[in-house]
Parts: structure tokens; C-alpha cells; sequence
């Protein structure tokens, strides 16, 4: 389990769990980039450790899971993130629907 810190202000700030299977949705290994996504996130072990990153970003992939983890849009995520771009994001999460519906036995998303 990672520890998250929240709130606006240093003061302001606390502390809650944040999921192994939220940061590491992206395989085993944190540099394991899906084929599938190979144009859209890449790892190098030189920059932010190693954390899987929408390319040509420092944004890791997990920055837009932990989003809708705390309910927040899309359209929040691209807000605070401007280097993203929306199919960057729109990319990943069609992978993981694609995961989902792949292990749920459903037709995988046009």
C-alpha cells in the first residue's frame, strides 16, 4: 500500500492509502508499457524512477487513475495536467476497459 497526500495546504494536508493495483495497473514491472500504448505512455528508468508517463510528459499514468479514484472528470484531470492531451488520456482508458471487459467475458470496446 503507497500513502497519498491530500488537501491544498501543507497544514491542510493528509494522509490517505492509495491501492498497489491503482499505481500498477500497467503490469508487473513499472517500466512494462502495454503494446497497446506503446505511442501513448512510455518508462525510462532515468526519469520520475522509472513511473510509467504519458510521453512526451513528466505525468505518470497513475496521476489520472488516482482522478477518477477521487472522483474526479476528465475534464478536471486535462485541467491540471495540460501536457496530456485528451486521446493520450482517452487512450488509457479504453485499455482498461478493454482489461475489464476482456476478463468479465464482454465484447471488447469499438
Amino acid at each position: 500500500m503507497f500513502l497519498r497526500s491530500t488537501g491544498a495546504g501543507a497544514s491542510a494536508k493528509t494522509i490517505s492509502p492509495v491501492s498497489e493495483d491503482i499505481i500498477d495497473t500497467v503490469g508487473d514491472d513499472p517500466m512494462n508499457v502495454p503494446s497497446e500504448l506503446q505511442n501513448v505512455l512510455t518508462s525510462t528508468p532515468d526519469t520520475l524512477g522509472g513511473s510509467v508517463r504519458f510521453q512526451g510528459t513528466r505525468v505518470p499514468v497513475r496521476a489520472l487513475l488516482d482522478a477518477f479514484t477521487c472522483g474526479r472528470s476528465l475534464d478536471y484531470f486535462l485541467e491540471a495536467y495540460p501536457g496530456v492531451t485528451k486521446e493520450q488520456a482517452e487512450a488509457v482508458i479504453r485499455w482498461e476497459q478493454d482489461q475489464a471487459r476482456e476478463v468479465f467475458g464482454l465484447d471488447l470496446a469499438a
